[in-house]
C-alpha cells in the first residue's frame, strides 16, 4: 500500500466497515429526546462522522498503514468510536449551554458530557416551569441562578432536576419565590389558555406571598387589561375570571366579593389621579 490511491481505496474500505458500528453508537446515544433534537437528522450526523474518521486515516496513515489488515480494522474501529462519542459528548454540551444550567450542576455530573437523563430532566424542569410560571420563567430562574449566586436557589433548582430525573414531583414554588419570578408572565398565559386568573394558584406557586398581595395585583392588572381591550369590568367578569374564587363558596359570595373588589378599583383609581 504505497500510492496515495491505494490508500485512499483502503480508508474507503474501511470507512464502509465502521459505518453500521457508527450507526448503531449514535442511534443508541440519541435516546433522549433533547440530545437527539440537539444532534439533528441522524443520516446526515452518521455521514459527518464516517468523513471525520476518513479524515482522521488520512491524516494518520504513516501510522496504521505498516500494520495487518485486522490491526488496521481494529485501529479504524478506536478512531470510530472515540469521535462518535466526541459527536454525542458535543450534542449533549451544546444543549447544557442552550439550557444555561451548567452552573447548577454541582455534584450531579459533569457540564460538558452530561448524561441523557441529567439532560431529559433539565429540559422536562424547563418544561414545568415555563408552563406553569409563564414563557421565559425558565430564562428567568437561570437569570437568578447566575445573578445572585444563591446557595439556596442552586440547592433547590438541584433537588428539582434530581426530581424529574427520578420521576418523583417537582417542587418550583421556592425556586420562583426566591428570583421573584414575574407573576404577569403568568396571568398572561392564564388568561390566553382560557385558565382561571385564581390569586390562590399564583400563591401556591410562589409569584405572591399570600393572597392579598395577589389578590390586589392581579385584580388591578386584570382591570387595567380589560379597559385598554374595551372589554367590560363588572362583577359579572370579575367572577368569571377567577379572581374572586377564594373569596366565596357560593355565588352570591363571589359576587358580593365582586362588587367590593370593584369599589377598591375605583378607590384606587381615585387615589392615582389625586396624587
Amino acid at each position: 500500500m504505497n500510492t496515495d490511491t491505494q490508500i485512499g481505496e483502503r480508508i474507503c474500505d474501511l470507512q464502509r466497515q465502521v459505518r453500521g458500528f457508527v450507526a448503531g453508537r449514535l442511534r443508541a446515544g440519541t435516546t433522549a429526546p433533547v440530545v437527539r433534537d440537539e444532534l439533528g437528522d441522524i443520516t446526515t450526523a452518521i455521514d459527518d462522522v464516517l468523513g471525520d474518521v476518513a479524515a482522521t486515516l488520512w491524516a494518520k496513515r504513516d501510522t496504521w498503514t505498516p500494520l495487518g489488515g485486522v490491526d488496521q480494522r481494529r485501529w479504524t474501529f478506536t478512531v470510530a468510536r472515540n469521535l462518535t462519542e466526541r459527536r454525542l459528548a458535543a450534542a449533549r454540551g451544546v444543549m447544557v449551554r442552550k439550557t444555561k444550567i451548567a452552573p447548577v450542576l454541582d455534584g450531579l455530573g459533569d457540564a460538558h458530557h452530561a448524561n441523557d437523563d441529567l439532560l431529559a430532566a433539565v429540559a422536562h424542569l424547563r418544561g414545568v416551569i415555563d408552563r406553569e410560571a409563564g414563557p421565559g420563567a425558565w430564562d428567568h430562574v437561570l437569570a437568578g441562578a447566575l445573578r445572585n449566586h444563591s446557595a439556596g436557589l442552586r440547592a433547590d433548582l438541584r433537588a428539582a432536576i434530581e426530581a424529574a430525573r427520578d420521576g418523583d414531583e417537582i417542587a418550583i414554588k421556592s425556586i420562583l419565590r426566591r428570583v421573584r419570578a414575574d407573576w404577569r408572565a403568568w396571568a398572561t398565559a392564564r388568561i390566553e389558555t382560557g385558565e382561571p386568573l385564581r390569586p390562590v394558584d399564583a400563591v401556591d406557586l410562589g409569584l405572591f406571598p399570600g393572597t392579598v398581595a395577589a389578590t390586589s395585583a392581579l385584580t388591578a392588572w386584570w382591570a387595567e387589561r380589560r379597559h385598554a381591550l374595551g372589554q367590560p369590568v363588572d362583577r359579572h367578569a370579575l367572577c368569571a375570571s377567577g379572581l374572586v374564587d377564594h373569596l366565596g363558596t357560593s355565588d352570591g359570595a363571589r359576587l358580593q366579593a365582586a362588587d367590593d373588589l370593584l369599589i377598591w378599583l375605583r378607590r384606587s383609581a381615585s387615589t392615582v389621579a389625586a396624587a
